[in-house]
């Protein structure tokens, strides 16, 4: 954890005010084959984090590509997007936009959607250890994945904004 103004960091940006940290609790569900989770206990943030471009960041090419990036934790979500698409200057960026939310979006005079290729994976988890659920046997588990439209899923349930992948883990 940062817990002090820097500059901090050796990356594209340098943390220079306010503090970010997020309290973790690891919740073991089965030991033998270990099976964890890490469950969000708290998050503790300033009002204001302020990121300044390194100017010696190694990678010219990833960046940084803004001098100054200034995130205003004091909003929610929805009142960041509400500034974002009702105000211009107040609000330049707002992150993970809901499919629900996108159209405002796209219906903004002062707003761009812009769309990106997230490691974000919808997943459904079945509990393999019970004895009457035959999940050892590869066509039940065929069965179950085409059971799945996942097509309807993408555009009924993500708005069009998501990509089928073809295993659980995305390239």
């Amino acid at each position: 954890m940062i817990d002090a103004a820097g500059p901090w960091g050796t990356g594209p940006f340098t943390l220079t005010e306010g503090y970010s940290s997020i309290n973790t609790r690891i919740a073991i569900m089965k030991t033998d084959p270990f099976t964890s989770a890490g469950l969000i206990e708290s998050e503790d943030r300033s009002a204001r984090l302020v990121l300044e471009a390194n100017p010696s960041h190694w990678n010219h090419e990833r960046g940084p590509r803004l001098q100054r990036v200034v995130f205003r934790n004091d909003l929610t979500p929805a009142q960041a997007l509400e500034l974002c698409i009702s105000t211009e200057g107040e609000m330049d960026i707002v992150t993970e936009v809901s499919p629900a939310d996108a159209a405002r979006v796209l219906h903004s005079l002062y707003a761009k959607l812009v769309e990106c290729d997230a490691n974000r994976v919808l997943v459904g988890i079945l509990n393999r250890s019970q004895a009457d659920v035959p999940l050892s046997d590869k066509r039940v588990r065929q069965a179950l994945n085409l059971a799945v439209d996942s097509q309807k899923v993408i555009e009924q349930g993500l708005g069009g904004y998501a990509n089928p992948i073809c295993a659980l883990t995305p390239s």
